[in-house]
Formats: C-alpha cells, sequence, structure tokens
C-alpha cells in the first residue's frame, strides 16, 4: 500500500513487523526482480516485494482467529469492516502475537571471550517475543474510479533477534507508529 518497511542503513534489513497484518488480508502481491534504487529507493538494490491489502469495500464483515503452535506461540487477530453510507467504508484490525524464539546467548562462549564486552554492551535475550499491531483504514469513493484513502496504525515489538548483514540486533521495546493519505484514479496514484 505504498509504505516502507526496510532500513537501508542496515544493509536490506526489512522490519516485517511493522506491516503486522493477517496474511489472509493481502489482496494483491507483486514482486519486481532486479536492481531498482532508481525507480523505488536505496533498499531496493535487489528487488521490490509490493503488497497491496483488501480496501474495506472487499472485505466486508468481521472476522476473529486464534492461533497457537510450537515455541509456546500464541496469536490472536481481528478484523471489521462496515460501509458507512455515501461511499465511506471503515476497517479496523488488529493483533497481539507471542512466542518464544531459537535465539541464545553468545556472550558465555568462546566466541566472545566472556568478560570481553562490557556488560552494558550486551543485549540481554528476553527469550520471549512480542507484538502488538492495529489499524484503521477510511476509504471514500468520489465517482466510480477516484479513491481517498486515509490509513493509520501502530507496532509494538519486544524480543525478537533479527539478523543483518551489519549485526545481530535484539529489537527491546519499540513502537512503531505510521500514517498516510493515498488519491487514486486509473492513470495515476499519490
Amino acid at each position: 500500500d505504498g509504505r516502507d518497511p526496510s532500513l537501508p542503513l542496515l544493509l536490506g534489513y526489512v522490519d516485517w513487523a511493522s506491516l503486522s497484518m493477517p496474511l489472509d488480508d493481502v489482496a494483491q502481491l507483486e514482486f519486481v526482480r532486479g536492481p531498482g534504487a532508481a525507480l523505488y529507493g536505496s533498499g531496493a538494490f535487489n528487488g521490490v516485494l509490493n503488497l497491496k491489502t483488501l480496501s474495506p469495500r472487499d472485505s466486508l464483515g468481521g472476522k476473529v482467529r486464534y492461533t497457537f503452535g510450537e515455541l509456546d506461540t500464541q496469536r490472536v487477530e481481528f478484523r471489521q469492516a462496515v460501509s458507512l453510507g455515501g461511499g465511506w467504508y471503515l476497517k479496523g484490525m488488529g493483533g497481539h502475537h507471542r512466542s518464544s524464539d531459537f535465539t541464545r546467548s553468545r556472550v558465555d562462549t568462546v566466541e566472545y571471550a566472556p568478560l570481553t564486552l562490557p556488560r552494558d554492551l550486551v543485549a540481554p535475550v528476553l527469550g520471549k517475543d512480542r507484538l502488538t499491531f492495529g489499524s484503521v483504514r477510511i476509504d471514500k469513493y468520489a465517482g466510480p474510479s477516484y479513491l481517498l484513502t486515509f490509513e493509520g496504525g501502530t507496532a509494538h515489538e519486544e524480543g525478537p533477534v533479527t539478523l543483518s548483514p551489519v549485526a545481530r540486533t535484539q529489537t527491546t521495546d519499540v513502537d512503531q507508529p505510521w500514517f498516510r493519505v493515498n488519491v487514486s484514479h486509473p492513470r495515476w496514484n499519490l
């Protein structure tokens, strides 16, 4: 939907938690292979993955899902979309995910030679990953081909360890609010 979760400062790292949504809310997935930095920015050196979500008009009704699995994984998600009349549509969704992970502390092994790093530079291994997310989207259809969209949301992460070409990092307490406005027509998109 036009949001960019990549962090070019970390050499192509993509923070997928900032795009938290139920997978069945994806309406269209497009992959543009090859370097596209001139068109899409510095994070597009290997290609671009473009995800489009279902509009509120195309996902009317509600849904609640509870999922569980290995590593004590539990996830609950909800979505509700309604017509407000006069070409206005509203969709709200959110969820919470928690699980253990495969991350183990590497500070106490020979690889890092114990006591080499000061304790304040060693990231704590939380052992639990948590993600809470929510968003609200309002669409206004003006005529048969004009669409105005207002959308905002937030994601809160605790615990995941990520490996990038630069480092192994752990997210301990991060809020990621976002907002977007979109005006579209069959021949252009702003």
